[in-house]
């Protein structure tokens, strides 16, 4: 169009053509587009392209905003290098071939296998995504750092080079279908994340996956879940994490839900065996949480700084609590297993809320590390110990400086006719019977949250647990010659 042409077609509100509809074969897009391809603002292909086409598009087209390959497909290139690459696969958008560009809107090709290769789409303008079933392997940073991407759907289980979505900064919606494994740094720093859908058949959400996504308040944790790796939600504002229906869940790794200052709530399944370390550092607003059954150790710096419940019992199995554990931690009262041989250096240091420990299950004296309890005013809080280990914890470096007091065991191994504890549940009432007096009784739930205390003064007691629906409850029971521990099934 010259001159003339195009001032007239101007003032008669005609504009040259700025959208494209090419059918093309490998390599001949440039001569398809012509004149027309620095202009164009939009480009929808058929036929088939190849990595030289690709590469044409992002550097002959920067006015393009629209890219439609849905009927497109890329077959593979072999000829002159291309940023010295001789060979590209066929299925395949090159590595970095469209990072930074101005594309906003994008359809992928529909039909046939898709791989995305590392860093294609970084950097650019695309504003919605949608991965069509063929797609297989997403390279790694593949759409990273788009700062218009607001929403992306998947709709195949991919295969990823991780930091696919990492630091979209718009990023606010994500619809999982069909995905398995969550590989590094998938969405980490995705500021804006909300919305995480059809996540049922995540099997891995790997390290970093949502790390620093601060506004993702609630994430559905389907059952198929087996791992969540090293920081996979740290710096995220996760409220409640509920894992209790994860069975095969079998590992949670370091600081995976670290730093998180809205964290309130966490269930673990029975069956998990082990929790890496710094799991809930800084959690300051973790109140309720039950702590695996199986698991063995409690890592070092686990839970510093979270509030944890005022009242927490440490379960039956757990041998070592390791070094700065607990370090800050709000418990006010904490009851050891009778399995515990070591707490590690600084586990409790400056648990200043802290009034009673409940060691009274305990046979010996667990070993401390350095400054177990420093910066705690151990004579104010109450050490109860089985009578018959009194001594020693008089003689014990550390524990010797608590208030202690020697209890009896109220129920033997074996019960007997002359001496028992039972309970069981009438409805929506728990009775306990015992062959003494019982002064007190605090029913728990396997979260550490107390739901029921009562003071009988009386060899049975009955209590109303209506307002609790927990399936699980533990429950301690004191009369005039000790203490007793019941664990019962709702």
């Amino acid at each position: 169009m010259n001159k003339i042409s195009l001032i007239a077609a101007f003032f008669l509100g005609i504009l040259p053509a700025s959208a494209l509809e090419l059918n093309v074969q490998p390599g001949q897009l440039a001569s398809a587009a012509g004149s027309d391809a620095a202009a164009a603002t939009g480009l929808t292909l058929s036929g088939s392209v190849d990595a030289s086409d690709l590469f044409y598009i992002s550097s002959a087209m920067p006015e393009l905003r629209s890219l439609d390959m849905g009927s497109c497909a890329i077959s593979a290139y072999n000829g002159a290098a291309i940023n010295g690459v001789n060979t590209f696969p066929a299925n395949t958008i090159p590595a970095g071939v469209f990072a930074g560009t101005g594309i906003e809107e994008l359809v992928l090709p529909k039909e046939g296998r898709l791989d995305i290769g590392e860093f294609a789409f970084a950097g650019s303008g695309i504003r919605s995504l949608v991965l069509p079933a063929g797609t297989q392997e997403l390279g790694a940073g593949a759409f990273s750092s788009c700062p218009q991407l607001v929403k992306v759907v998947f709709n195949s289980n991919v295969s990823s080079g991780g930091y696919v979505f990492k630091s979209c900064a718009a990023l606010y919606e994500v619809d999982l279908s069909g995905v398995t494994v969550l590989n590094g740094a998938e969405f980490a720093d995705c500021v804006s994340l909300e919305v995480v859908t059809n996540t049922n058949a995540l099997t891995v959400i790997g390290p970093e996956a949502f790390e620093g996504c601060e506004n993702l308040h609630n994430f559905s944790f389907g059952i198929s879940l087996k791992s969540i790796g090293d920081e996979a939600f740290a710096g995220s504002g996760l409220q409640h994490v509920d894992l209790f229906d994860c069975k095969s869940l079998s590992s949670v790794g370091p600081w995976a839900f670290a730093k998180n200052p809205v964290l309130e709530s966490v269930r673990f399944p029975v069956s998990l065996q082990s929790i890496g370390e710094g799991v809930f550092f800084e959690c300051s607003a973790l109140k309720t949480l039950n702590i695996p059954e199986n698991c063995t150790v409690i890592p070092a710096y686990a839970f510093k700084s979270a509030a944890l419940p005022s009242s927490l019992v440490i379960p039956e199995g757990v041998r070592e609590i390791a070094n700065h554990s607990m370090l800050k931690s709000g418990v006010s009262e904490l009851t050891i297993p009778a399995s515990l041989e070591r707490i590690g250096d600084n586990a409790m240091e400056d648990m200043s809320s802290l009034q009673t420990i409940q060691a009274s299950e305990v046979t010996g004296v667990p070993e401390l590390g350095q400054d177990v309890w420093k910066g705690i005013n151990a004579a104010s809080v109450t050490l109860n110990v089985n009578k018959d280990y009194v001594e020693d914890y008089k003689a014990a470096s550390q524990w010797q400086d608590f208030h202690i007091i020697g209890v009896a065991t109220l129920i033997d191994p074996v019960d007997t006719p002359e001496r028992y504890l039972r309970g069981h549940i009438e409805g929506d009432d728990l009775v306990i019977v015992s062959s003494e007096d019982i002064e007190e009784v605090k029913v728990y739930t396997i979260l550490g949250v107390l739901v029921a205390e009562a003071r009988p003064e009386s060899a049975e007691c009955r209590i109303d647990l209506s307002r609790s629906n927990a399936p699980y409850l533990i429950i301690y029971c004191k009369t005039g010659t000790g203490t007793g521990t019941l664990k019962l099934a709702r």
